[in-house]
C-alpha cells in the first residue's frame, strides 16, 4: 500500500466569519467531522487544499500557519461538535487572504500542488465512493 497523500486545508465558512486551518490525509472525512451538512456550513469554492507528500510536512506547515495567525484566532462555531476537535484552529475570515498567500509560499518552497478547487476535490471523492454506495445500501436492506 502506498503512503497516503496529506493536505493542509483552509476551510472557509459560508457566513464569512471565520476559516479553519488544519491538516488531514482525508479532507472529506475531516470536513464531515465538523458538520454532516458541511456543504451548507463551508464555502468549498473558496476553501483551499495544499497537497503534500508527508505527514511531517503537513504538520510543519499547519503549525507555521497557526503560529503566524495566532493573534487573529476566532471562536469555533457553536455547531461544531466537541468530538471534532480543532477548536483553537479557527481564525477571523478577514485574514483568509493572508493564509492563502502563505500557502502559496509553502507551495513554492515544497514543490507541492495547490488545489484551489476544494469543491472539485470533494466532489471527486464523493463520485469515487458512489460506486460502492448502491451495493452497500443493498447489503444494509
Amino acid at each position: 500500500m502506498s503512503d497516503p497523500t496529506w493536505f493542509v486545508y483552509l476551510f472557509s465558512l459560508t457566513d464569512c466569519t471565520a476559516f479553519k486551518v488544519g491538516f488531514s490525509c482525508n479532507p472529506l472525512q475531516r470536513i464531515h467531522t465538523f458538520s454532516r451538512r458541511y456543504y451548507e456550513r463551508f464555502d468549498l469554492a473558496r476553501s483551499l487544499l495544499l497537497r503534500l507528500d508527508t505527514e511531517a510536512d503537513a504538520r510543519a506547515i499547519e503549525a507555521a500557519l497557526k503560529t503566524e495567525l495566532a493573534e487573529f484566532r476566532a471562536d469555533s462555531p457553536s455547531w461544531v461538535p466537541p468530538e471534532a476537535g480543532g477548536h483553537t484552529e479557527w481564525f477571523a475570515a478577514m485574514h483568509f487572504m493572508r493564509a492563502e498567500e502563505r500557502l502559496r509560499i509553502f507551495l513554492e518552497d515544497a514543490g507541492s500542488r495547490l488545489i484551489i478547487d476544494a469543491a472539485g476535490y470533494i466532489r471527486g471523492e464523493l463520485e469515487r465512493f458512489s460506486v460502492s454506495f448502491e451495493p452497500w445500501a443493498w447489503s444494509q436492506a
